[in-house]
């Protein structure tokens, strides 16, 4: 009996194999490498419903079979399709009587154009903001408007248009595939896929240490006692931009390096000496416009005049962003320690801090446990802040939205914007030649 029921089993079994290798055969032999396979979810109101849809590049116009058994039942396009589901156009009533719980849906995807050149825009932002956005591959020489290389031999063109009207911006994004802004009413005027992410960048505030306003950090620490994360909303022209405590890339338990109390900005001002009459101020990227009009503004109620200079190198006050790196943390520390040692200062006590500095980043680099790293960073953000007057101000958000046709349009682990495996597709377009 034992026997018996063992070979009944065996015989089970084989039967079971044998019937699922035919399943897969036949299916491989109905699904080519363009086709998605997909279950048929309902027939209702005589339209069939499928459970893919755009995440499986599947869009309005694809074609598809219908398959039961082995034979092809039915051909058509489908009508709509949104994320996890799709549904054909009517089909004339052919389903009435049709048992669809053995039939599955081959549908047609959109394929891969290898041939087309990918706009990028950026909307009201300068060389800096873009390269940091981009890549830190790409050299400070190079040409930013030149066409990239993407992995797969596509271009990739950067595009730039400054304009603040919503129309402008509106009838300008239909050139582009993808477009990047601070400003999220840029993308929810017409309807594209949309991601958001802080920036790969923070914004600081900085004396030029050739100069004599730079003098213990006094200038810009007055600046920064008038400074808060409650006022970015009022001087930055985007939206839900982030207070920044740290000059590294942390884990955003850092605390305020001093409270904001403008009364104590006023008072270490003023007790500054040989106050300056005249100052100059210079911000790198148009984006930080407002911020630098605000700490004009409050110098001049201490009867000081600030010019704006177009230059880094003439200024008494620097505005700009610096580049962050959650992968490496001394990476913006780094470009900040290179930054200020371009400027030649005679006073000995700031080349001593900075070199102080420069030792820090070396063991940083040369560290191999990530806790010695940080703590190095932390001593040089420290130097950076207490003794030189360097203050992170901000990180914004941004705003990307692109086209449908667009695929992998997204952010690596340090940031930055994934250029180089975006896709671009070819869109089906309406053919209702269709056998059935």
């Amino acid at each position: 009996m034992y026997k018996s029921l063992e070979v009944n089993i065996f015989y089970n079994f084989l039967k079971y194999l044998t019937i699922l290798l035919a399943s897969l055969i036949l299916t491989a032999a109905a699904c080519e490498a363009d086709e998605h396979r997909c279950e048929i979810l309902q027939y209702k109101l005589d339209r069939l419903y499928f459970s893919a849809g755009e995440e499986a590049d599947i869009f309005s116009h694809s074609s598809f079979k219908i398959v039961c058994g082995s034979d092809t039942l039915y051909r058509g396009w489908i009508d709509q399709s949104i994320a996890g589901v799709s549904y054909s156009d009517t089909t004339g009533g052919f389903f009435d009587s049709v048992d669809l719980s053995s039939c599955f849906a081959l549908i047609a995807t959109a394929e891969n154009d290898s041939l087309a050149v990918i706009i990028v825009h950026f909307q009201n932002m300068a060389d800096d903001e873009i390269k940091f956005i981009l890549s830190d591959n790409i050299a400070a020489e190079e040409d930013l408007y030149d066409t990239l290389i993407t992995e797969d031999g596509r271009g990739l063109l950067i595009s730039k248009l400054d304009v603040d009207d919503i129309v402008t911006s509106y009838q300008a994004a239909k050139e582009y595939d993808i477009q990047i802004a601070y400003d999220s009413q840029y993308i929810t005027v017409f309807e594209v896929g949309t991601i958001s992410a802080s920036a790969p960048y923070i914004a600081v505030l900085m004396p030029n240490l050739a100069k004599n306003s730079s003098a213990g950090g006094v200038l810009t620490t007055s600046l920064y006692y008038n400074f808060s994360g409650f006022l970015l909303p009022h001087l930055f022209d985007g939206d839900n931009p982030l207070p920044a405590y740290s000059l590294f890339a942390e884990d955003g338990t850092s605390r305020r390096p001093y409270v904001y109390d403008p009364g104590k900005g006023r008072e270490l001002y003023r007790g500054f000496h040989d106050r300056p009459g005249e100052l100059s101020l210079y911000y790198s990227a148009f984006s930080l416009r407002k911020v630098a009009d605000y700490f004009a503004d409050i110098l001049a109620r201490e009867k000081i005049k600030v010019n704006i200079s177009d230059t880094d190198h003439d200024a008494d006050l620097i505005l700009t962003y610096i580049p962050t790196d959650n992968q490496k943390p001394q990476k913006s520390l780094r470009y900040l320690y290179e930054l200020l040692s371009k400027t030649e200062t005679f006073d000995a006590s700031r080349k001593e801090t900075l070199t102080i500095i420069g030792n820090y980043l070396e063991a940083a680099e040369e560290a191999e446990k990530p806790e010695t790293v940080l703590n190095y960073c932390s001593l040089a953000d420290r130097g950076f802040i207490h003794d030189l007057g360097v203050f992170p101000l901000f990180r914004p958000l941004l705003y990307v939205t692109f086209e449908k046709n667009i695929k992998n349009c997204g952010f690596d682990a340090s940031g930055r914007l994934d250029v180089y495996n975006v896709t671009k597709l070819v869109m089906p377009t309406e053919n209702k030649e269709t056998d059935r």
